[in-house]
């Protein structure tokens, strides 16, 4: 994949490859590792330590989020868009536990331990002078808002691509009736496709550039 010569190995890994540039294509690997961390790796924190979890899991989750902003793997602009869009809903919800984990802890905290706090005039509650909310509802509520945002957001770009997108012409083989594999020099950007021939044309020898003729019939 590095050298752009295609090969048996680099056609049947395209599905994980396809969405991402060239020398990013290993992502898929790394973001499988992002799930992987946050799924399995937080759970061997012990349930005792169950704040260092969520600590632990925003972290990675920032850390992820941060690289993909500054490296752009993907080829499309859209796609790049609609995975931080999704992390960062992942972060809010990690953001949100530790909010309510908080306000949990500390309102047991408070009960067991009997302390006699005193509070200024007009304050509703222990809890709510610091938490600003009386309860977890209203906390889950300020979490719900954002990701309800983030989502409508997402999908109005999903609708804004659908109807803008124009549909491109796409070269395909005429047997497989599948796009051609052509291999590529590191310092090349672009194939060049010739439709038509003419023997009217120049010579060979007196062209600019060197064209390799393609043996495989296309269909475009």
């Amino acid at each position: 994949m590095l050298s752009r010569q295609p090969s048996k190995l680099s056609h049947a890994a395209r599905v994980l490859t396809r969405d991402y540039t060239p020398c990013y294509f290993w992502w898929e690997w790394v973001d499988l590792l992002r799930k992987l961390l946050l799924t399995g790796f937080v759970l061997s924190v012990p349930e005792s330590a169950a704040f260092l979890r969520l600590v632990t899991a925003v972290l990675f989750s920032v850390l992820f989020l941060v690289a993909q902003t500054l490296l752009k793997p993907f080829k499309d602009e859209q796609l790049q868009t609609v995975s931080l869009g999704l992390q960062s809903v992942v972060i809010l919800l990690f953001l949100g536990g530790i909010y309510m984990f908080a306000y949990q802890e500390f309102e047991v905290a408070t009960i067991n331990g009997g302390a006699t706090i005193s509070w200024q005039a007009g304050r509703l509650s222990p809890m709510a002078d610091v938490f600003v909310f009386e309860s977890i509802d209203g906390m889950a509520l300020l979490c719900l808002i954002p990701m309800c945002v983030l989502a409508l957001a997402l999908v109005l770009l999903a609708v804004y691509v659908t109807f803008t997108e124009t549909t491109a012409e796409i070269l395909k083989l005429k047997r497989t009736r599948a796009p051609p594999v052509l291999s590529m020099k590191r310092e090349h950007n672009y194939h060049l496709f010739l439709s038509h021939v003419s023997l009217r044309l120049v010579s060979p020898c007196s062209l600019p550039i060197a064209l390799t003729p393609c043996p495989t019939p296309l269909l475009v």
